[in-house]
């Protein structure tokens, strides 16, 4: 499976080699910072699925870590599972630039700072686990850690 987000967070363009039209379906659960949806993608779906909002009734897609697991039941009624994690940070760069400046002169900004660093190469990475990127969220966030749905 890939997922690739577009230059602006509006879309996130999920490719599999399991779409078939002779799946007997496609379901998409996608966990946003720890809320679960599911997409029914449609089985004449052949090579991409274009994920927006409208998708997870929703006005936009919200800033941060991205669960994807693709279910794909087979038309021998076999099941396969596919996960990725992605992360969205579009228009973060500027809120981080005040942290920047102050990051020597306090270790949890210092830690917002290289958890945010981390996070821009979740999306570059094949074995990156979406748990740690829930974790390193919550960190430059300063909230509260929830379920990631990762499991």
């Amino acid at each position: 499976m890939t997922a690739v987000v577009n230059t602006d967070c509006s879309l996130i363009t999920i490719g599999s080699d399991n779409f078939a039209t002779d799946n007997l379906s496609n379901t998409l659960t996608v966990t946003i910072n720890g809320v679960a949806y599911e997409v029914d993608i449609p089985t004449t779906t052949l090579t991409t699925f274009e994920l927006d909002a409208a998708a997870v009734s929703l006005d936009s897609l919200p800033k941060g870590v991205y669960a994807l697991k693709l279910t794909c039941t087979l038309a021998d009624s076999s099941t396969t599972e596919e996960s990725l994690c992605r992360v969205l940070l579009c228009e973060e760069d500027c809120n981080v630039i005040d942290l920047y400046a102050t990051a020597s002169t306090s270790d949890t900004t210092l830690a917002r700072v290289l958890a945010y660093e981390a996070l821009k190469y979740v999306n570059d990475c094949s074995t990156c686990s979406c748990t740690v990127a829930s974790l390193l969220y919550a960190n430059y966030t300063q909230t509260d850690v929830t379920d990631c749905g990762c499991n």
